[in-house]
C-alpha cells in the first residue's frame, strides 16, 4: 500500500487523506517498527500534518474506542474517573496530534458521548 500511495498522496482528496491518516494514527499506537513501508509513510504524513488537521481524527478514534467501554455495565462516575486515566496511558502517543492534552481531550470525548446518548 505504501509504495503506491506515497507518489499519489498529494493528489488524493481530503476525505481519502483523512481516512488514511486515521489508519496511520493506529500504526503509531500499535508500536510498528519504522522499517516497514507503511510505518515510514505514516510517519511522513503525520510529521507533515498540523494538530489542527489531526485533532478531530484522534477524537473520532477515541470516540469509537471509548463508546465500546461506555456501552458496557459501568457506572457513569467510573467512566469519568477510570477511562481518562487508562486511555491517557494507552494512547499517550496520540497526544502529539492533539490541540489539548490527551486526558482533557478524553474527558471531552466522554462528555460528548454521554450527551449524545441522552
Amino acid at each position: 500500500m505504501a509504495e503506491i500511495t506515497l507518489p499519489i498522496w498529494e493528489s488524493l482528496d481530503k476525505e481519502t487523506k483523512e481516512f488514511l491518516t486515521k489508519i496511520f494514527l493506529s500504526f503509531v499506537d500499535s508500536g510498528r517498527r519504522s522499517h516497514y513501508p507503511q510505518m515510514r509513510l505514516a510517519s511522513k504524513v503525520l510529521k507533515s500534518s498540523t494538530t489542527q488537521e489531526t485533532d478531530h481524527l484522534v477524537r473520532e478514534l477515541l470516540e469509537e474506542n471509548i463508546s465500546c467501554w461506555i456501552g458496557e455495565d459501568t457506572k457513569e462516575k467510573d467512566w469519568k474517573n477510570k477511562i481518562p486515566k487508562w486511555y491517557s496511558r494507552q494512547y499517550a502517543k496520540w497526544e502529539n496530534y492533539l490541540v489539548k492534552n490527551i486526558e482533557d481531550t478524553i474527558l471531552e470525548v466522554i462528555e460528548n458521548i454521554l450527551e449524545s446518548d441522552c
